[in-house]
């Protein structure tokens, strides 16, 4: 199983699902899938990127234009043990996406119903690309972020889940913020030759650092810190989680 997913299963949260409809499964669970149209403006580089969602996975990449674009699915996932008295479109329907802001500031949120039954599992994952520099706040509830390739400062906060970044090597004004709370893994990838100054902390689980002059020391009964300057310090990067496990690697 992948480093970055040993600590957290969800198994019916991320169930794949090729077609709109998926049937069978070891779970008992049919999953119903509908995309959003692709969303498209322009996004300066260096601009700010504000995303909540609550529950799905969230992949953001890097390109060339001076544009985000944002392609969103909306999922259902129905118990067949405890069917719902509705549809599934039904549920479906329930969900969207709110995209405002300009060039210099985009703010996507994901609605949710207020509540669902037991048995009714919803979430919308988002694949989005942006320009190589900008400012990310990302917040979501359960479930899986991903960044590969964006410079710049950036805040990822998941309740439950996994966060995964490859960033560039950072300017000495960039802070990297990545927190993760129950059942969780952080993973941050930075080149050899990044400068900066890390705080890192774990309530119970490990720290793994590779390629970096660090030393990792315990935290308590059950955990681990880590602390320090590389390269001469410069960029501040923060990792926290309470369970699970964090990563810091050299590439």
């Amino acid at each position: 199983m992948n480093k970055l997913m040993q600590f957290f299963a969800v198994p019916l949260m991320f169930a794949a699902a090729a077609t709109n409809a998926q049937f069978g499964g070891s779970f008992g669970v049919d999953t119903f899938e509908e995309s959003i149209p692709p969303i498209s403006q322009n996004f300066n580089l260096g601009a700010t990127l504000n995303l909540t969602d609550q529950a799905g996975e969230i992949v953001i990449s890097e390109w060339s234009n001076n544009t985000i674009l944002i392609t969103a699915t909306k999922k259902v996932e129905i118990s067949r043990s405890i069917p719902p008295t509705e549809p599934p479109q039904f549920y479906l329907d329930q969900l969207d996406v709110e995209v405002s802001g300009d060039a210099d500031e985009v703010n996507v949120v994901s609605v949710f119903p207020a509540s669902t039954p037991l048995g009714v599992t919803v979430s919308i994952d988002y694949d989005i690309t942006i320009p190589e520099q900008a400012v990310l706040d990302i917040n979501n509830t359960t479930g899986l972020v991903e960044i590969s390739g964006i410079a710049g400062s950036k805040t990822v906060e998941v309740n439950i889940g996994n966060i995964s970044v490859t960033n560039p090597a950072p300017a000495a004004t960039d802070v990297i913020d990545l927190k993760a709370s129950t059942s969780s893994s952080v993973a941050l990838t930075m080149p050899a030759t990044s400068a900066f100054d890390v705080s890192g902390a774990i309530t119970i689980g490990g720290i793994v650092v590779n390629g970096f002059p660090l030393t990792v020391e315990p935290l308590g009964f059950l955990g681990a810190q880590v602390n320090g300057s590389v390269n001469g310090g410069g960029a501040t990067v923060n990792l926290e989680a309470t369970t699970g496990q964090i990563e810091l690697n050299a590439e």
